[in-house]
């Protein structure tokens, strides 16, 4: 208990324990008080009465004294979950539109599942080897070079006009 008097910690208040026990979820006091329905400031002065009453500088030594004391292991939790999250209400039954009366409906629930995520298997190396014969594309050597020439030639005549414009525009100025 690193030397703590059990009588400093019995000193506490019922609002300071509650505090410091939420001080060590690590909860902002905003968060504090609109759990405690307390102001913010009201959260800070329980906090800094009970440091003083343990005598530490330190709102989070304060907690961790008060959790050691009280062998209570509580961590936060990996994923932060909002307390005012509302609760889902359970699935509501649906029937069938047939013309049965309600006693003889069979119950239908309509639920939301999760289907879990399934991959595709490997290609064997013998399908990628009948893969490596096959062409990409229809195109032949010939046709391949003459569209990179085509395209070689109409930047480089593109680049000429803009190079003229230029020319002209500096000429007229």
């Amino acid at each position: 208990m690193n030397g703590v008097d059990p009588a400093r910690l019995a000193k506490l208040s019922v609002g300071q324990r509650d505090c410091l026990r939420l001080v060590a979820r690590h909860w902002s006091s905003k968060d504090i008080g609109r759990q405690l329905n307390v102001s913010p400031h009201t959260v800070d002065q329980r906090i800094k009465v009970a440091m003083r009453l343990l005598g530490v500088d330190s709102r989070f030594e304060a907690a961790r004294l008060l959790t050691d004391h009280e062998q209570v292991i509580d961590t936060q939790p990996l994923v932060y979950q909002a307390p005012d999250i509302p609760v889902i209400p359970p699935p509501v039954p649906i029937w069938s539109t047939s013309d049965q009366s309600e006693a003889e409906r069979p119950e239908m629930v309509l639920r939301e599942i999760q289907t879990p995520y399934v991959a595709l298997p490997l290609l064997p190396s013998s399908a990628l080897r009948k893969l490596e014969g096959v062409r990409r594309n229809g195109f032949n050597a010939w046709y391949k070079l003459l569209t990179i020439l085509t395209v070689a030639v109409g930047s480089a005549l593109a680049f000429g006009a803009v190079l003229a414009g230029l020319e002209a525009l500096s000429r007229l100025t």
